[in-house]
C-alpha cells in the first residue's frame, strides 16, 4: 500500500471516528456546553478562592457546593411561589365571568357573540397543555438527572484543570499563533459582553418590574421582582411570565385600573428594555452589529436551550473572526 492509500485510509478513519463520537455525545452536548459556560462564568471566583484554599481539588469541590447551595436556596421558594400563584391564576380565570364584555362586543357587532364559550374553551385548552407539559417534564427527569451529573462532573474538572485544558485547546487549534490569539480574544470578549449584557438588562428589568408591581398593587412584589429578574434572561416570554398573569388576575377580579395599568406598563416599559437595551449593550462591548447579536441569542436558545443565550452570539462572532482571518490571508497572498 503506497503513501496516498495510507493518507486516504487515515482520513476515512478520522471522519468515521468524528461521526461516531458526535453520535455518542449528541444527547449530552447541551449539558457539556452548559458546564463550559458556567465554569467560564464562575472561574474568577475559583481563582479568588486560591488565597483561602490552596488544594485545587478541594477548591473545586467547595465552589461547586457554594454554587448549588445558592441555586437551591433561591429555586425552592420561587418554585413554591410559582405553583401557588399558578393555582390562584387558574381558579381566577376559571371563575371569571365575562358576560358584560361579551354583551358589550355583541352590542358593537349587532349580533349575539358568546365570548364566554370561547373563553372557557381557551382556558381548558391552556390547562390541558400545561398538564401535558408537566407530564412530559416528569418523564424526562431521568435524562435531566444524568445531564445534571455531567454538568457537575465537568465543572469540577474544568475548575481544577482549567488552565491546562485551555492551553491544550489553544495548542491544537489548526491556525497560526496570531490567528489563534484573535479567536481566543474574540471568544473572551463576546462571552464577557454577552454575560454582562444579559445580567445588566435582567437586573434593570427586575427593578422596573418590581416598581410596576408596587405601583399596581400586586402581592409579594419583591419576590415576584426576583422571579422577573431571572425570567428576563430568556427571550420570547421573559418577564411577561410574571406581569401578564398578574394583570389577568387583576382584570378577572374586577380591578380594571391596576390590571390594564400593569399590562400597559409591562408592554411599553418592561418589554422594550429587552428588545432595545440588551442588543445595544452587547454590540457596544463586542463591536458586533445588533442583528448578529439578536440572531445569535434567539438561534442559540432554540438550538442549545438556556446556555444558547451566550453560545449563540459567541459562535456567530467566531464565524465573523474566521471570515476576517480568511480575507486577511487572501489579501496577503495577492
Amino acid at each position: 500500500m503506497n503513501t496516498s492509500h495510507y493518507t486516504w485510509l487515515f482520513i476515512i478513519i478520522t471522519i468515521l471516528t468524528i461521526v461516531i463520537s458526535f453520535i455518542l455525545i449528541k444527547p449530552f452536548i447541551t449539558a457539556a456546553l452548559t458546564a463550559i459556560v458556567l465554569s467560564y462564568i464562575f472561574y474568577p471566583f475559583y481563582t479568588r478562592l486560591e488565597n483561602i484554599i490552596k488544594n485545587k481539588a478541594l477548591r473545586s469541590l467547595v465552589l461547586l457546593l457554594i454554587i448549588f447551595s445558592i441555586v437551591l436556596a433561591v429555586a425552592f421558594p420561587i418554585i413554591n411561589l410559582l405553583v401557588n400563584e399558578s393555582v390562584t391564576l387558574y381558579h381566577s380565570a376559571n371563575n371569571a365571568d365575562i358576560t358584560r364584555i361579551s354583551d358589550y362586543f355583541s352590542g358593537i357587532a349587532g349580533e349575539n357573540i358568546d365570548l364566554n364559550f370561547y373563553y372557557r374553551d381557551a382556558v381548558n385548552k391552556i390547562s390541558n397543555n400545561a398538564l401535558t407539559s408537566l407530564s412530559d417534564f416528569i418523564f424526562t427527569i431521568p435524562h435531566k438527572g444524568i445531564s445534571l451529573f455531567i454538568i457537575i462532573f465537568m465543572m469540577y474538572y474544568l475548575f481544577k484543570d482549567g488552565d491546562y485544558i485551555v492551553t491544550k485547546f489553544e495548542e491544537n487549534l489548526p491556525l497560526r499563533k496570531s490567528h489563534r490569539e484573535v479567536i481566543i480574544e474574540k471568544f473572551n470578549q463576546v462571552m464577557y459582553a454577552t454575560i454582562y449584557g444579559i445580567i445588566v438588562t435582567s437586573v434593570i428589568q427586575g427593578i422596573l418590574g418590581t416598581m410596576g408591581l408596587f405601583i399596581f398593587k400586586v402581592n409579594s412584589p419583591i419576590i415576584w421582582g426576583l422571579v422577573m429578574t431571572i425570567a428576563a434572561m430568556f427571550p420570547y416570554f421573559g418577564t411577561s411570565v410574571v406581569w401578564v398573569p398578574a394583570s389577568l388576575i387583576k382584570i378577572f377580579n374586577g380591578d380594571m385600573f391596576n390590571g390594564f395599568g400593569l399590562l400597559l406598563y409591562g408592554i411599553f416599559i418592561i418589554g422594550l428594555i429587552d428588545n432595545v437595551l440588551k442588543p445595544k449593550l452587547i454590540s457596544h462591548k463586542t463591536q458586533l452589529h445588533p442583528i448578529i447579536i439578536l440572531l445569535g441569542v434567539i438561534g442559540g436558545l432554540k438550538l442549545f436551550g438556556f446556555v444558547g443565550l451566550i453560545l449563540g452570539p459567541v459562535l456567530l462572532s467566531t464565524l465573523v473572526a474566521l471570515i476576517e482571518i480568511y480575507n486577511y490571508e487572501l489579501k496577503s497572498g495577492d
